[in-house]
């Protein structure tokens, strides 16, 4: 049976739900490339592909959180999942679980700092930015 976990992150009124992994959206996952800077693709590729299948959490949700809080998201996750990770480091993918962690958080950053970048754009255009 697949394994849930319901929990309530600090001021948010949503009740969140994490899922265990099946065997086939793992597969979909490592058919994901992070070559992409572009956000909708990365998107696409990791959000659509894992998080909506695995949660209830949407693209974004994540954006007005805190990297707390997605952690403690991760945190229930890792628990749901627990058997999966241990038998992937047993079989030697903790290598590839390494690396994919690497580009994920380097696409993550890519994304945020170009969501800067569009939000200092837009509030210089409209004033709200003073290049004084």
């Amino acid at each position: 049976m697949r394994k849930t976990k319901t929990f309530k992150i600090e001021g948010y009124d949503q009740t969140f739900e994490v899922k265990e992994l099946r065997v086939k959206e793992v597969l979909d996952f490592f058919q994901v490339t992070t070559e992409s800077t572009d956000i909708d693709s990365f998107k696409n590729q990791i959000i659509d592909k894992l998080l909506i299948k695995c949660s209830n959490i949407e693209f974004d949700d994540l954006l007005e959180m805190t990297p707390g809080e997605i952690e403690e998201i991760w945190k229930h996750f890792r628990e749901v999942n627990n058997s999966f990770f241990v038998m992937a480091r047993s079989t030697g993918l903790q290598k590839m679980f390494q690396e994919i962690q690497k580009a994920i958080i380097k696409d993550l950053s890519t994304m945020f700092v170009s969501l800067s970048k569009q939000d200092m754009e837009e509030s210089s255009s409209t004033g709200l930015i003073s290049s004084s």
